[in-house]
């Protein structure tokens, strides 16, 4: 059964979590205040990015932003995010529409010149990605009543695919999967954490795999158990096909397969206070790449996290609780940062500075919504 109430305390959660640990450090040289509409945010180095979708909830907006952090496009919040909720994830899509995830159940679709095209009400959570038809799969929370190992609750997640109509096609519930997840990931049983699965990112595959392994062809979903590890699920059927990360990770966020086939993810480290991003082999199950190293400037963010790998080999990560984001190459130089001016010192003022995520974009993806809509500006 679905309890709406499941949403609002989780966000209790996740915003408690958000104000634990806080950092900002500066790597790269040649800092430079931005002082138009980013309020003294400073940026240092020189960004590959093309285009970067950027969430900044203290003056309610997204925007699209070139290297130089010119906006090509920008948009308001829709009215039915209230004053004091925080949007959460923000994507483009083809035709460029941006959607948009809140924290306040909501997901919602603008037009690229901010008309409010759809609504969909349901208790989505922390994260949601679009799938290469235009739908959307995005994370929910159902309480399980379990009677094999009489625990009183068991909380849970499932995930939902929506079409372009808010019609759900697709369900997959997480409850399904426990005893195999126990068993892939050795968990003592029974497993009496009492909100077991906490699913805090889900990736759609959207490219055949370079080597053609099946585990993670198009159209498969990544998935990051907080407090277990990353799977892989076969769309079709269901069925786990990847399962990774036992004694690895510490409260992993955003895991996504890139271009070369490996898993890219943010490992947060919250019981070493050391955060890294992590390239993962998906043929060996060995890490190839890790930023930083040990000897290096160390970083923490306690919750919350996201990496992207560029078109050139670079990593664009974000330190979330720091309002910070960070480019570094596959050799662990710094090349770009960005950290946002932190003047309050009060919760929400802290949340409204934090990075989310961060999507880039290329010229080529840009360029296409661009021709084939002409009459939009700029």
């Amino acid at each position: 059964m679905i309890r709406n109430y499941s949403q609002a305390v989780l966000s209790k959660v996740v915003f408690a979590a958000a104000l634990l640990f806080t950092c900002s450090t500066v790597w790269a040289s040649n800092t430079v205040q931005i002082s138009s509409y980013f309020d003294n945010d400073t940026v240092s180095g020189a960004p590959s990015f093309e285009y970067l979708l950027l969430i900044d909830n203290r003056d309610r907006k997204v925007r699209l932003l070139d290297k130089s952090f010119n906006a090509h496009n920008t948009w308001d919040f829709p009215n039915n995010i209230g004053s004091k909720s925080l949007a959460m994830s923000a994507q483009l899509t083809k035709n460029g529409n941006l959607v948009l995830l809140t924290h306040e159940n909501n997901i919602t679709t603008l037009s690229w010149d901010g008309e409010q095209l759809s609504e969909i009400n349901i208790p989505a959570h922390h994260h949601f990605d679009i799938g290469t038809d235009g739908n959307i799969f995005t994370l929910l929370t159902e309480d399980d009543f379990d009677d094999k190992w009489d625990l009183e609750l068991l909380r849970s997640d499932y995930i939902v695919e929506i079409d372009a109509n808010g019609k759900t096609v697709w369900t997959w519930h997480a409850k399904d999967h426990l005893e195999e997840i126990i068993q892939l990931f050795s968990l003592p049983e029974p497993f009496t954490r009492p909100y077991w699965s906490y699913i805090n990112s889900i990736s759609v595959i959207k490219e055949t795999h370079p080597t053609n392994d099946e585990r993670f062809k198009q159209g498969n979903l990544v998935l990051s158990l907080r407090y277990i590890g990353l799977i892989v699920i076969d769309k079709e059927t269901g069925e786990i096909t990847w399962s990774y990360g036992k004694d690895v990770f510490e409260t992993q966020h955003n895991a996504k397969i890139i271009p070369n086939g490996n898993m890219l993810v943010f490992d947060n480290g919250i019981k070493r206070r050391r955060s890294r991003v992590l390239e993962i082999d998906t043929s060996t199950n060995k890490v190839v790449w890790e930023h930083p190293k040990e000897d290096q400037v160390q970083f923490h963010s306690q919750s919350m996290g996201y990496a992207d790998r560029l078109p050139n080999g670079n990593t664009l990560y974000s330190i979330p609780n720091s309002g910070t984001l960070v480019e570094v190459s596959g050799n662990n130089e710094v090349t770009w940062e960005y950290n946002r001016n932190r003047t309050g010192s009060d919760a929400l003022s802290k949340l409204m500075t934090n990075i989310f995520d961060a999507r880039p974009y290329t010229s080529i993806y840009i360029g296409i919504i661009k021709r084939d809509h002409p009459d939009r500006k700029p």
